[in-house]
């Protein structure tokens, strides 16, 4: 972070969580459901199985990235930021 002229909002997985499913105690699983749900036009990782396309569980790390996002916006810091 040294290298950056940016600042960084740093946010808890539980802050992660509430800003994406709604729950501090949303699984894996529900997170994936959500940003899928809310973003369904991105190239979800996916694998056939008996014949049906499923979403491949490697998308929490995509579901936990949207949410890392979707939480530093509501934050204090990012209202702070955005003025200047």
């Amino acid at each position: 972070t040294a290298a950056l002229d940016i600042p960084i909002i740093y946010v808890t997985a539980t802050e992660v969580k509430l800003a994406g499913h709604g729950t501090k105690g949303a699984t894996k699983q529900q997170m994936i459901d959500w940003v899928v749900k809310e973003y369904p036009d991105l190239p979800w990782l996916r694998y056939k199985r008996k014949g049906e396309m499923v979403l491949n569980s490697s998308n929490e790390h995509l579901a936990d990235a949207l949410g890392a996002l979707h939480a530093g916006v509501q934050t204090d810091q990012f209202d702070i930021y955005k003025r200047h």
